[in-house]
């Protein structure tokens, strides 16, 4: 179609019902519009459909445009072809839950599926430039649009879910596979290192989009809006990390059994407002699992405990009783008491003075 052919309603639209070439510049167009749309969505569902099925069908678009502009009569089905693109597609969509090398042999072979698929479409006509943009455009551009964000960067760490985190579409969980840990990240890159045994977003006692990454018994705020970290419970993380990794010894030395509880806090007798170490745990055989809350974990006692002295009670959980001793140590430099630890344990036997004694003691080195 010449310009002195073209109208005003060519020039408002009515051209793409016409013109062939038009026609499918558009569909293409509207398939990439529709992958955009899904990727920005970042629904699971929407994006495995969108990242399965709009390469294969743009695949199906172009070689139709180009076997028509180049007048062919070439008849190869596109059946085998389609399957082969879509299985590239799943390959793609799946390597996200991979980290590594897995992750980037998937997607090597997604890419080499699809280019094999437009050379044998394309370049064995000897549209070799065709080929090869259409290997970039439905192998690696139109999947990445259609997923939401970058797949490419992070490699070392995989998606953990194929779910965003709200309020912000694009915040997402990764995972270390080799320490479980949990992190965040976004479409372009990481935001939290996966260094956390679990990250709460949707706390009831938070303001939306303010989450908790919770590892080893304590737990810093972290503002998604903002990217920055607020603050934590427990002042000296350092000195929490070594705590726990104490107690996993000492509660397999001491045989602490199913639902046994021990509770350490460690004071700066000048900065009280906010402990340097607050450990909740609870014994499951050979696994600690770590409270997070607020409340009182074991009991609350009537009475101050002075150095030294420690206080007994009994508590009933689940219909069993437990027996609670009650210990308080303080740490002294030159008779200036510096620390306080204060260490509660309830357990179905009858604790002995000296274990809290000996854990006491054992913390105390770590304050040195």
């Amino acid at each position: 179609m010449t310009v002195s052919t073209l109208t005003w309603k060519d020039a408002l639209g009515a051209i793409m019902w016409k013109d062939k070439g038009a026609m499918k510049y558009c569909q293409l167009m509207l398939i990439a519009v529709c992958a955009l749309y899904a990727g920005l969505a970042m629904d699971m569902r929407v994006c495995r459909f969108a990242c399965i099925v709009l390469p294969p069908l743009s695949l199906y678009l172009i070689n139709r445009h180009i076997t028509s502009c180049i007048g062919t009569s070439d008849k190869n089905l596109m059946v085998g072809k389609l399957w082969m693109t879509v299985a590239a597609m799943v390959v793609f969509f799946y390597a996200q839950r991979y980290a590594g090398m897995w992750r980037v042999w998937m997607l090597v072979v997604s890419i080499a599926m699809v280019a094999y698929v437009c050379w044998r479409t394309f370049g064995k006509q000897g549209l070799v430039q065709i080929s090869i943009l259409a290997t970039i455009y439905l192998g690696i551009f139109l999947p990445t649009l259609a997923i939401g964000y970058n797949q490419y960067a992070c490699i070392e760490y995989g998606r953990r879910g194929l779910y965003t985190l709200e309020p912000l579409r694009g915040v997402f969980y990764i995972k270390d596979t080799n320490t479980d840990k949990v992190g965040l990240r976004d479409r372009y890159g990481i935001l939290i290192e996966p260094i956390y045994d679990n990250i709460i977003h949707n706390s009831r006692n938070r303001p939306l989009g303010i989450y908790e990454l919770r590892n080893n018994g304590c737990y810093t705020l972290y503002n998604v809006y903002q990217n920055k970290m607020m603050t934590s419970n427990v002042s000296d993380l350092n000195l929490q990390d070594s705590i726990c990794q104490i107690l996993d010894k000492y509660c397999d030395r001491n045989a602490y059994g199913h639902r046994d509880r021990l509770e350490i806090r460690v004071t700066n007798k000048f900065k009280a407002e906010i402990p340097l170490s607050h450990v909740k745990m609870t014994r499951n055989g050979i696994t600690s699992y770590y409270d997070y809350s607020d409340h009182p974990y074991i009991s609350e006692d009537s009475v101050t405990l002075h150095s030294g002295e420690f206080a007994t009670d009994s508590i009933v959980r689940y219909g069993d009783t437990f027996h609670v001793l009650h210990y308080s140590y303080d740490v002294k430099r030159d008779s200036t008491v510096l620390y306080n630890i204060d260490l509660k344990t309830a357990r179905q036997s009858t604790p002995q003075h000296e274990e809290l004694d000996e854990l006491a003691k054992r913390i105390e080195t770590l304050l040195k």
